[in-house]
């Protein structure tokens, strides 16, 4: 079985990690309310 997961507040180090999940989360969230044509004009930072 899985550890179970922790929340604490983000910090620092946290960024990077927080930084690359920001995208895919928005297009899974929005992919049934905002149009398509717009999802696929956004691009992934890094």
């Amino acid at each position: 079985m899985p550890d179970p997961a922790t929340i604490r507040p983000a910090q620092l180090a946290d960024a990077d990690a927080l930084g690359r999940l920001h995208m895919p989360v928005w297009r899974a969230t929005y992919r049934d309310i905002a149009p398509q044509a717009l999802i696929d004009k956004l691009e992934d930072r890094q």
